[in-house]
């Protein structure tokens, strides 16, 4: 699959995009009109006609006049690549929405969107077992041609897009334009994702991660996949914003658990008693995906690790379970952590990592 840098339609909306950055204004030209050329081409009756605002003529004139070689040289200088709504290889699934982009810029490799996907968010601030499972997660998924879409936030989406490249394909979608990287923490993830998946934004290159940005942003991660899984959610967090979102375009959701006093996974409960997939064991993902799942033959055979993996416990309960002494089973968790069998999250209780 080859897609060109931009296409003249491409050019097109980014004149409209320029003078034109609503999207409800852009929602109404794609209502009113089969092409960005039909809309910049029509008079000023059918305009009218059609409903549209005297206070905006101005700026639709001033978007006829506008010279798209401007667009062109930024696109080059920035190293960015244009698709639009009218373009052969625009993704099906985000075309779908009921509010698609017009148009976006993305970095890397666009044809990962175009078969199998899978979207994950999460919470920031999480537990080590969330960012564990996210990791695990992505990297079955990926590992079985499926391209992870998340968001480059901290805590979760990091988690999930780390766990994706170690074998596969993975998608960021970003609320700022794709000269800057956001969070400046994730430059390093930024720069893996450009040169071995994919960069995603509907905003302007110098266009910074206003707030009011994610929920347009939001609404792409979902609408890139048929599915989304939640991994510790918050009852008020932008990985809630996408549950919804993903509700109200017609795709599965799917929760993982926590407990009931557990602030982190308040909102993937609440998404369970609403009527979300639970998912509370990897063997799940073959009813959802196509995937072959692998046991490590250490957290198979091990009844230690099989107590753990029921549950994250302390070394207090560990202790109790197993009747074994402190040092012992301090030797043995020592042991299974330099494996990276186990691990211990912020309140020091084990769990089996992937």
């Amino acid at each position: 699959m080859t897609v060109k840098q931009f296409t003249s339609q491409g050019l097109t909306w980014l004149k409209i995009k320029k003078y034109f950055p609503q999207p409800k204004v852009t929602q109404w030209i794609m209502d009113n009109f089969n092409s960005a050329e039909a809309f910049l081409g029509s008079s000023k009756t059918e305009l009218t006609k059609k409903g549209w605002p005297d206070p905006l003529l101005g700026k639709f004139f001033a978007a006829k006049k506008f010279n798209e070689n401007h667009f062109i040289a930024q696109l080059d200088s920035k190293n960015l690549r244009l698709m639009c709504i009218e373009d052969e290889h625009y993704p099906l699934l985000l075309k779908a929405i009921k509010d698609p982009p017009a148009s976006f810029f993305y970095r890397g490799n666009i044809a990962n969107l175009a078969h199998k996907t899978v979207s994950i968010v999460g919470g920031r601030k999480c537990s080590e077992r969330g960012k564990s499972l996210a990791s695990k997660i992505s990297r079955i998924l990926a590992e079985s041609g499926y391209t992870v879409v998340s968001g480059l936030a901290n805590g979760i989406d990091s988690a999930a897009h780390i766990g994706a490249l170690e074998n596969g394909q993975t998608t960021a979608v970003l609320g700022c334009g794709l000269d800057m990287c956001y969070p400046a923490s994730n430059k390093h993830l930024f720069d893996r994702i450009a040169s071995a998946g994919c960069l995603v934004s509907e905003f302007f290159w110098g266009e910074k991660p206003l707030k009011h940005h994610f929920p347009y942003r939001n609404r792409i991660i979902s609408g890139l996949s048929s599915f989304l899984i939640v991994i510790e959610a918050g009852q008020k967090s932008g990985a809630m914003i996408t549950a919804n979102l993903a509700l109200e375009q017609g795709r599965e959701v799917l929760a993982i658990p926590g407990g009931p006093f557990d602030s982190y996974s308040k909102g993937c409960n609440q998404l369970i008693k609403d009527g979300a997939f639970l998912l509370d064991d990897i063997e799940e993902l073959k009813h959802f995906f196509d995937v072959e799942l692998k046991r490590k033959t250490e957290a198979t055979n091990d009844p230690f690790v099989e107590m753990i993996k029921q549950k994250p416990r302390t070394l207090e309960e560990l202790s109790q379970l197993m009747k074994s002494s402190s040092p012992k089973l301090l030797a043995k968790i020592t042991e299974l952590e330099i494996q990276k069998i186990i691990s211990r999250d912020e309140n020091n209780r084990f769990f089996v990592l992937s």
